[in-house]
Parts: structure tokens; C-alpha cells; sequence
């Protein structure tokens, strides 16, 4: 199983676990877990090349390809393999970064747990990954001896890549010397293990059974930790046994929860015994592509955010992002609480780690909680006697506050740990509140009828419950602007059109009428619009802080245009020729002016006197007819009636379906049969002979009987269809002979 680490200073390669490379494209790493006395070299014989798997019973065998399926099929049936498995590939979790240190360490309140500790060099964090180079952040007094997996030997140098050097130093790095940044436990010991091999400058790939062998080394060499900042889709049993190694030597190991697929499950991370990190960015939410955003990840443990600057080995000042970053951050946590509780059990110290971590209040339930250091040092024991200082209270001096919108409100305090919470304060009663990191932004707006000046207090408290707190006087306006209409009079009638003129206080910074804007004249106090179309006129006057009032006048308004009862035709009804188009029951109290008939837009003409009606040409045309009378009332308001009737000036379709055909010679009695539709229905068909018709049929199918013998002995035949409005069709004409 091939792991894979990957960190991220530019854009992260689309592959991350990428292909081997030439050489090892013809052969496939296998692992075999073997019995503890067998005779490893006698089960590999020709197969290819193998090695130990350091302190555990297995080793690794590189088979050519084409041999894998065999030699599985061969060790199956051997009692001393315990298994034979793919050493598939692990990848190390890291993204894109983003340098916002201080923003991120915020998140986890990691500045509130370093005043307390900067860790112990008694906690050694064993970090297994590409390897290490020692240098001014990680001096060789720091770090411990170590082990290369990837090359045998007991040099872990961190060669051409820069992964493991970026995650040693987020933990460890040595601050105060003016280069790359300052670990979170400053004072701890790595214990470099090379396990990943780099790719190129920020990507590795290794195997399960070297991180595996890595994990036993690590425990039998004195790690209290074990970080891995990388993990594989496959559910290695190798791994399973290391982990459960490092469980039972009671070794914390934290591994990445991996990101990038929604449902990816990374291990060793997602086996029991580890404590699993996902990434969270920099609101506490989840990390853009952590894989706490789905509820098929709960077996995730604890978040911690995902970006931060670190150093590499001359380059000052690099990018580790993603949950490589995470997972490092809560290992050099976990070493702080060695640091002060060194006594602590792994069981003891998980159970801390995430039952002082916070669950976000915007979270879903299924997102793992979030790291926060400053919560589990204080409940493991350390002190906080000073109380915080508010610097800012978020407010200016008389700032004017309304009912109806939030005021964002961002106080500042300091504490000589962390500031947990902060509250809002409004005549000494809360109204607002932040709990521990995820926010610093209150809401408030006045009380509902607060009027004047009054103390608001921004209070912060810090992990103890020690309290600091400042105010500030601010004035509350909850007082709406009232103004009066000037036109038009109350109960006046009116048509559309009209004008509203109103007038409003100074402080009015919008006017509306009926839920239109109405316009300021400028350098007074009026405001204009025209009226609606409505009797009922609402003015609404807001000030700039949304208090409201309203003033209403009635007025009698006539805009509704006349009204009829009945239209013919009607929509649908079928029409041909010319037709009588007529508009009945016609009312308005104004009285009528006149009415109009448009026929598909063109006027067909005008009429004034009741009852009314035009008679309307269709010439030839087909299809549906816009139908439209336009009614004017005497105060020029206007109703249109449309209808739709469909205008049919086509004849049927008609054909003979079967009878004898042109030049048949016939005797008795024939019968024809005619197939014949129309739109608007066939009346009739007809059968005619010499011109003259002999049979009828109105019923469909169509059958027409004719006996031969009672006509002339030379025939001209046709079929005629008329459909109900009159249209008709013949069919051509053929003959036929009495025999």
C-alpha cells in the first residue's frame, strides 16, 4: 500500500497518489503476515525480492505483476502466512494554503495553552513521514535518533522533499531566532521516522508496512506520540497490528483524516485505537475540503484548523495546509498536556482532547468537535488568576442605536491565557454573547421602546470564570418620524393620476406611498407621488435607524373600466366566413363612451349604442382568432374582453379507403369506404355518381353502398365530405364500367 504526503506552497498535483515510477512498474509490493519462527526466505523463494517489516511479524515481497494472483493462491494454502495483502498506498493530507497564522491559532486558542506550557523535552513526538532535516528551528539538541524505512538505515533525512520538516516544525520549532516560525510545543522532542518518499518538492509516497514498521520502532524507541500526517483508503491489517502495538504500550498515536473525497476514509486514522483529525478552517466551520463535511465521517474525532506558515530547512517560511497541518496541531497539543500532566493515560488524554473540544453551535451534529487547547490544560489543572482586560468595547461614545437593525459589535479584550466568552450588557442585563473562539461579533439593537441614553458594557471571561468588563453610553432612538398629507383632501374623488403631496420630519431618510418611493423636493420637507390605484393611501416615513410610521387617507377613486356578462363567440367556438361577433351585459357607473372590435389586432370597427355587435371576415383564413373588445368608459377607463375563437375556412380531408378502383369494371351492388376528419367534425360524407348523390353516411367509419344496376353503364365516381361548419372537399374522380 503506497502512502502518499503532499504539502502545499503552490497549486497541489491533481494526483496525489501518483504512479510508481519506471522501475517499480513491473512488480507489485505484497505484505505477509507471517508466524513468528517461519522460514521467510523458503515462503518468498524466487518470487521476488522481500525485507522485514521492522518489530513486527511480516515481511514485504516485490512480485512481478503478472505472478500476484499465483503467488496469493500458493500463500493461501501455506500455515505459516497469516495473510498476504497489497501494501496499498497512504497519502498525506495537505491543500493550498492560506498564511493566516493568527486568525487559525485562534480557532483552537493555542496562545491561551502556550502562556501555560511550551511543553516538556521529556515528551518526544515521534513524527513519521519524509524525514527531517535538523537546522536552526530543529537543532540536532532537539532531536532524538531516528530511523530511514525507505532506505534501511538510521539517517531519516527529509531529501528534496519538505513535508515531514513542515510538520516537525509546526510542532516543535524553536522560536525566538529571528527564522521560520515557532512550534506549538517548542520545547518538546522530535523523533524523525522516514516512511514517505519524496516525489518531488512537497509530495511523497511510501508504503503501509514502512509507516507500519515506523509506528513499532517509534513505540519501542520512547515516542509518547506518534504523528501521521498521511493515510490510505485501504484498511491495512499490518497497520491494525502497529497501532494496536502502540495502544497497548499506552502510545497516543494521531493520525490525518485525510480530505478531498466526500466519503474518504483515511487510515490508520479511522482504526480505533487512533485519535482522528479532520480540518476545520478559519471560522471554526469545516475546512473547505475536510471530510467532516458529511455525516458518513463521524468516526472522526476531533477538528483543528488547517493552514498555517511553519519553516523548511532555508526557505524561511512555507505553507503546510490541509489535515497534515491539523493533525500536527493536536499532537504538539497533546504533548503540552504531557507537559504538565506527564502521568496521563492515552485513554485518559483522548477522552480530554475531545470532550474540552467545542462543538459549533452552525455546525450539524455529525461534525467532530474542535480542538481548544487553553480548555484542556485548565481542566487538567492549570491556574488562571488574572482577569481579562477589555481594550475595546466594539461601541463609540453616544453612537445612536435603533430597534430594528442589528449593530455588529467587535469589542477586544486581552487575558493573561485566553478570553473564553464575552457578553453584551444593556443597563447591567445581557442581550448578546460570543462563546469561546468562533466569533468576536455581537449583535444588539435597542430594546423595544428605549429612547435616550444608556450603558451598554461589553464583559469578557475567561476560562476560570474571572470577569473583565467596560462600557459605554450610547443613545437608543425608537421614536418613528410623523408627518400629514397636504393633497389631496380626505374623501375627495379622484381618477388615476392624482397627486399625493405629504410632509415629513427632517430625520424621514424614506417616504413610501402604498409601497411606491415618493420623491423629496430638496431643501423641504415634501414629498411627492403620484397616486395609485387605490382609495386607500398609506404613507409610510422610516428614519435612518427603521423606526416607522404611518399616515392613511381615504380617497374615492374610479379606475375600474366597464364591465359585460356575455361575449359570443366564445373562446374555442369554431368560426368560418363572415360571423357576428356581439359583447352583452355591459355596465359602468360613468356610463359607456363607446366600445371597439379588434380582430387579431386590426380595428374591426366602433359602436355606441346598445346592444353591441359587428359582423367580423375571416376571407380564408385558419387557426385562432384574437378576438378583442376594447370598452371606454366616460372617464376614459378602459376594459378589454378578449375571446379565442378558431376560424375553419378548411375543408375536410377526405379519401377512399377502399372500392374499386379508376376503370373497374363492377356489377350489384359496391361498396365504398371512406376515410374522411376535419377539426371541426364531419357532418356527411357523400357518394356521387354522373354527378348526382346516391349515398350519404354520417357515421364514422364511412360506408357507401351503390347498386350498379340502377345506373348508367359508364360511371364517374367521387366522394364528398362536408365537415359542420360547411367546408367541403371531394375526392378525385375515377370510373367504373358495368359489366
Amino acid at each position: 500500500m503506497r502512502v502518499v504526503s503532499t504539502s502545499l506552497i503552490a497549486a497541489l498535483l491533481v494526483g496525489l497518489a501518483a504512479a510508481p515510477a519506471a522501475a517499480e512498474t513491473t512488480t507489485q509490493r505484497l505484505i505477509l503476515g507471517v508466524t513468528a519462527d517461519a522460514d521467510r526466505a523458503a515462503i518468498v523463494g524466487d518470487l521476488g525480492a522481500w525485507r522485514p517489516v521492522d518489530g513486527l511479524d511480516a515481511i514485504t515481497v516485490d512480485v512481478p505483476s503478472d505472478e500476484v494472483s499465483s503467488a496469493r493462491t500458493r500463500w493461501q494454502s501455506d500455515p505459516d502466512v497469516r495473510y498476504a495483502a497489497e501494501d496499498s498506498v497512504v497519502k498525506a493530507d495537505s491543500d493550498p494554503m492560506d498564511r493566516a497564522n493568527v486568525e487559525y491559532q485562534q480557532i483552537n486558542q493555542l496562545a491561551g495553552a502556550e502562556a501555560w506550557t511550551t511543553g516538556s523535552p521529556a515528551t518526544t513526538v515521534a513524527v513519521i513521514d519524509s524525514g527531517i532535516v535538523t537546522d536552526w528551528d530543529l537543532p540536532p539538541s532537539r532531536v532524538t535518533a531516528g530511523y530511514d524505512f525507505v532506505d534501511g538505515d538510521t539517517t531519516p533525512q527529509d531529501v528534496g522533499g519538505r513535508h515531514g520538516l513542515l510538520v516537525a516544525s509546526l510542532i516543535a520549532a524553536e522560536g525566538g531566532n529571528n527564522y521560520g516560525t515557532t512550534g506549538i510545543c517548542p520545547s518538546c522532542r522530535i523523533m524523525p521516522i522516514r516512511a514517505l518518499k519524496s516525489q518531488s518538492t512537497f509530495q511523497a509516497t511510501g508504503y503501509a508496512s514502512d509507516l507500519a514498521a515506523g509506528i513499532v520502532w517509534a513505540v519501542d524507541h520512547g515516542a509518547k506520540i506518534i504523528n501521521i500526517s498521511a493515510s490510505t483508503a485501504s484498511d491495512d491489517p499490518l497497520m491494525r497490528e502497529a497501532v494496536d502495538r502502540a495502544a497497548a504500550k499506552d502510545v497516543l498515536v494521531v493520525g490525518s483524516a485525510g480530505h478531498g473525497i466526500t466519503k474518504y476514509v483515511g487510515y490508520p486514522a479511522a482504526l480505533d485505537s487512533v485519535l482522528a483529525v479532520g480540518a476545520v478552517g478559519n471560522t471554526g466551520l469545516s475546512y473547505n475540503t475536510s471530510n467532516v463535511n458529511t455525516a458518513d465521517n463521524r468516526w472522526i474525532d476531533v477538528a483543528a484548523t488547517s493552514t498555517y506558515w511553519t519553516q523548511a530547512n532555508g526557505y524561511g517560511g512555507l505553507g503546510l495546509n490541509g489535515t497534515s497541518a491539523s493533525a500536527a496541531v493536536v499532537s504538539a497539543v497533546a504533548a503540552l498536556a504531557y507537559a504538565i500532566k506527564p502521568d496521563l493515560t492515552v485513554a485518559e488524554l483522548r477522552r480530554r482532547i475531545v470532550e474540552s473540544a467545542n462543538q459549533i453551535p452552525a455546525a450539524p451534529s455529525y461534525h467532530a468537535p474542535v480542538l481548544d487547547a487553553t480548555r484542556l490544560l485548565y481542566d487538567l489543572g492549570q491556574t488562571d488568576t488574572g482577569q481579562p482586560v477589555v481594550t475595546d468595547t466594539g461601541l463609540t461614545e453616544n453612537q445612536v442605536i435603533g430597534p430594528n437593525f442589528d449593530v455588529n459589535v467587535t469589542p477586544a479584550a486581552t487575558d493573561d491565557h485566553a478570553v473564553e466568552r464575552m457578553e453584551l450588557l444593556v443597563d447591567g442585563v445581557v442581550v448578546s454573547n460570543t462563546w469561546r473562539t468562533w466569533s468576536r461579533t455581537m449583535k444588539m439593537r435597542a430594546p423595544a421602546g428605549a429612547n435616550g441614553p444608556h450603558q451598554v458594557t461589553t464583559r469578557a471571561y475567561d476560562y476560570a470564570g474571572l470577569a473583565g468588563e467596560k462600557s459605554a453610553t450610547v443613545v437608543f432612538d425608537s421614536t418613528a418620524p410623523v408627518g400629514e398629507f397636504l393633497q389631496p383632501a380626505a374623501d375627495a374623488r379622484v381618477h388615476s393620476g392624482y397627486q399625493v403631496v405629504v410632509t415629513a420630519p427632517a430625520d424621514a431618510i424614506q417616504v413610501m406611498l402604498n409601497g411606491d418611493a415618493m420623491t423629496h423636493t430638496a431643501g423641504t420637507t415634501t414629498w411627492t407621488a403620484g397616486g395609485g390605484t387605490s382609495g386607500n393611501l398609506i404613507v409610510q416615513m422610516w428614519d435612518e435607524f427603521g423606526n416607522m410610521s404611518l399616515i392613511v387617507r381615504q380617497v374615492v377613486l374610479d379606475d375600474s373600466g366597464p364591465t359585460a356578462t356575455g361575449l359570443s363567440p366564445a373562446t374555442g367556438t369554431r368560426v368560418r366566413g363572415t360571423f357576428f361577433a356581439s359583447i352583452s351585459g355591459v355596465a359602468d357607473p360613468s356610463g359607456i363612451a363607446y366600445t371597439q372590435l379588434f380582430a387579431n389586432g386590426k380595428l374591426v370597427g366602433n359602436d355606441v349604442t346598445y346592444p353591441y355587435g359587428m359582423s367580423v371576415p375571416t376571407g380564408t383564413g385558419n387557426g385562432t382568432m384574437t378576438l378583442a373588445w376594447r370598452m371606454v368608459d366616460k372617464l376614459g377607463n378602459v376594459t378589454t374582453y378578449t375571446r379565442y375563437p378558431i376560424v375553419d375556412n378548411a375543408a375536410p380531408t377526405v379519401s377512399i379507403s377502399k372500392a374499386p378502383g379508376n376503370k373497374a369494371k363492377v356489377k350489384g351492388t359496391v361498396k365504398v369506404y371512406v376515410s374522411a376528419t376535419d377539426p371541426s367534425g364531419i357532418a356527411r360524407v357523400e357518394l356521387l355518381i354522373n354527378g348526382k348523390v346516391v349515398a350519404a353516411d354520417a357515421t364514422a367509419s364511412y360506408l357507401l353502398a351503390v347498386n350498379t344496376g340502377k345506373v348508367a353503364k359508364t360511371m364517374k365516381v367521387q366522394v364528398r365530405a362536408y365537415d359542420r361548419l360547411g367546408n367541403v372537399r371531394s375526392t378525385s374522380t375515377r370510373t367504373w364500367y358495368r359489366k
